[in-house]
């Protein structure tokens, strides 16, 4: 406990922190006149596991039962919590050996050639279709969605994402018809079937994670789009040709910042002279180990959307 102990004693600033032990000795972090959101940890070993990485071991630990949130509180008002203490001073290595450490790490973990990538999606994304079915929209959309009204359905937030990608990639109803698409890192397929069923765009999705392809082909083929709505199992980097509009939602964040020189080079080389990209990547609080500003790089209309 006590390496945990000293991580939450630097991270906690704002709010009340009670971490009762296994042994059930209770350890008090941040505001003490603070309302206290209590965790209790059930196993001896599980206060090492989280302290090691943070990110993703409380969350192990939780799903695992050896971390138990008390009510009245639940996992988001924990998660709440935690993005509640998101500052820069709090969360970076204040250690000069540490931040070497997480420097070397950070750029080996961004290493990202065609072996790793493509190891890389199939991890992540080929574990079964009906896996994403419990808790995607019925269009199988992976990333933010836009609520327009707070009212909304999800269902309703992710057609208005597709559509406000649509208005930012400025294509037309009637235009559509005379534009080529590439989707890099097409995921099920929703985006480009949208674009050719509300646009008449030919799409080429793209992507690393053999499963998604298959998926999304056959839906091509059941929704009678297969001629003008195709997805092949390629990276982006051997993908030829040139393209009207380039979309990329949610992959940018699987390149890694050293890549973003070639990932950027390459679409360049893919877009039409008057061609539009847009870009929808995940934002972060800890900057990486490279900073690159991509609209340095491109001379056409580029476009970028962020949430995180």
């Amino acid at each position: 406990m006590w390496l945990l102990d000293k991580m939450l004693r630097q991270l906690v600033r704002n709010g009340q922190l009670v971490v009762i032990d296994h042994d059930g000795k209770a350890y008090c972090y941040g505001d003490l006149a603070a309302e206290p959101l209590k965790i209790r940890l059930t196993d001896p070993r599980v206060a090492l596991h989280i302290a090691r990485d943070p990110r993703v071991g409380a969350g192990e630990a939780y799903m695992d039962g050896r971390m138990v949130i008390e009510p009245p509180h639940d996992v988001r008002d924990f998660v709440m919590f935690v993005m509640g203490q998101g500052r820069k001073s709090a969360i970076r290595p204040r250690n000069p050996l540490h931040r070497m450490v997480n420097r070397i790490a950070s750029r080996l973990d961004q290493m990202n050639d065609r072996s790793r990538s493509r190891k890389n999606v199939e991890h992540h994304y080929d574990l079964s279709r009906r896996f994403y079915e419990l808790f995607l929209d019925a269009d199988l959309q992976y990333t933010m969605a836009y609520y327009r009204d707070p009212a909304n359905t999800l269902e309703q937030a992710q057609i208005d994402k597709k559509a406000l990608v649509a208005a930012k990639l400025r294509i037309e109803p009637e235009a559509g018809r005379n534009l080529r698409v590439l989707d890099i890192g097409s995921g099920w397929g929703g985006l480009g079937l949208f674009l050719n069923r509300n646009y008449g765009c030919e799409v080429l999705g793209v992507s690393l994670a053999p499963d998604q392809v298959r998926f999304a082909n056959e839906r091509a083929e059941a929704a009678g789009m297969a001629d003008k709505v195709k997805f092949e199992l390629i990276d982006y980097r051997d993908v030829t040709g040139q393209f009207d509009r380039i979309s990329s939602i949610g992959m940018l964040e699987h390149v890694g910042a050293r890549n973003y020189d070639e990932y950027f080079a390459k679409t360049h080389d893919l877009l039409a002279p008057d061609g539009v990209m847009l870009t929808h990547t995940i934002g972060r609080l800890i900057p990486t180990c490279t900073d690159y500003n991509p609209r340095a790089h491109l001379r056409r209309p580029m476009v970028m959307m962020r949430h995180g």
